[in-house]
């Protein structure tokens, strides 16, 4: 599938944000993945990234590595549902996109970590409740059964 879609692996993050141009982050906070985004990393990465995390905040080391990122134009956008520390204190980065200030504009997006919750993912949620209740009450059907051991 990969060969077919073109896809190459990298072999490393470094690796990975040598190429990007996004990059996004869905993995658990673990020891092995807190700060994985750091300044360093973000010096080597290629020019003008995206970086967006809907994960969990510590992935990344700081918020001062996200502004020093931004500042330099190693990273071109961030996205973020979650932060570093939560809530935010008063931290450069944050009291500039509050602002409004014009570096920001269009550079960085922070929501509430709620980013999942709509109108549109709230009906799909029912939705597919009643139909995980219609497949049992119809068909006989578990489909999020748990197998005992």
């Amino acid at each position: 599938m990969f060969r077919a879609l073109q896809v190459e692996r990298a072999t490393s993050l470094q690796e990975l944000v040598d190429e990007a141009d996004v990059l996004t982050l869905h993995c658990p906070l673990t020891a092995e993945t807190e700060s994985m985004i750091n300044a360093e990393l973000l010096r080597a990465a290629k020019r003008g990234l995206l970086l967006v995390n809907t994960a969990r905040g510590r992935l990344i080391d700081s918020l001062d590595t996200l502004e020093e990122g931004l500042v330099s134009g190693r990273i071109g956008g961030v996205g973020l549902d979650v932060l570093p520390e939560e809530p935010p204190g008063s931290h450069h980065l944050i009291n500039a996109w509050r602002r409004r200030e014009e570096w920001t504009l269009g550079r960085i997006i922070i929501t509430p970590h709620n980013a999942f919750f709509s109108d549109y993912s709230m009906n799909e949620c029912r939705f597919a409740a009643a139909e995980t209740a219609r497949l049992f009450l119809e068909e006989n059907i578990h489909r999020n059964q748990i197998p005992s051991r």
